[in-house]
């Protein structure tokens, strides 16, 4: 994929974006010492991340990428919640596409850098999973329970790292760090969601909290062409200094 073009402006240039969080812009955290109780939605549709629990709150002002601000999770409580987002991955079929910044502090376990899935179930999820077989993956499995899994190499603890994905409803296309990994059939059948969380595994139960650094996450209501995911890798490339491949 060519390398040439550049979002100068703001992610919300390229239309259906449904969310995009931005560390790097302190003016949508919320953080009464430091700690994060809303991150704003910069989309302009209000999908807004909360996290009303102290103890599950993660900081904002303690680590940088690139000299710019991200948000630091501590891997064991800390999330936050953002359950309007869920209706962009449920459905049967459902277009979606995603990037993340991230850099993690551990490959120790399971951890999901965000994850869409269902609270009453553990079996019901899209989610980006660090960790997982000493894999990263991005994972589906619908209401029957069946799945299909697009997986790459982890990244080294401390680097930052850019996941993309972008997902036509029956196939998907994914990225590390501008380098493709999977562009093949994602179908399975409905999958219903009704939760969205950054920083840990969205279902029945919370779990496998993301240890590291979440620098800024966007999330658009359709399959992406070539040429927007570059243009979106660029962007990110150049705002959190790293190197596409």
């Amino acid at each position: 994929m060519a390398k040439g073009s550049y979002i100068n402006k703001t992610p919300i240039l390229i239309p259906s974006c449904a969310a995009w969080f931005d560390g790097d812009d302190t003016s949508t955290i919320t953080a009464p010492s430091n700690q994060v109780s809303s991150w704003s939605d910069k989309s302009g549709n209000a999908k807004n991340a909360t996290q009303t629990i102290t103890a599950n709150q993660p900081l904002t002002g303690v680590s940088t990428m690139a000299g710019k601000n991200v948000l630091t999770f501590d891997g064991s409580s800390d999330y936050l919640l953002c359950n309007a987002l869920a209706s962009a991955f449920t459905g049967n079929d459902t277009p979606v596409s995603a990037f993340a910044v991230y850099r993690p502090a551990t490959t120790a376990g399971q951890q999901a850098v965000f994850c869409a899935g269902n609270s009453s179930t553990a079996l019901r999820q899209v989610m980006h999973d660090y960790g997982t077989g000493s894999a990263f993956r991005i994972f589906k499995r619908d209401d029957a329970m069946a799945q299909v899994i697009a997986t790459t190499s982890l990244s080294p603890v401390s680097t930052p790292v850019m996941m993309s994905m972008s997902c036509a409803g029956t196939t998907l296309k994914a990225w590390k760090d501008g380098a493709s990994f999977y562009n093949g059939a994602f179908d399975v059948g409905v999958t219903t969601l009704n939760t969205f969380t950054l920083g840990c595994r969205a279902a029945a139960a919370l779990n496998n909290f993301f240890s590291g650094d979440i620098a800024e996450i966007i999330i658009y209501s359709r399959g992406l062409s070539d040429a927007e995911v570059n243009s979106i890798q660029v962007y990110l490339s150049n705002k959190w200094g790293i190197s596409l491949a």
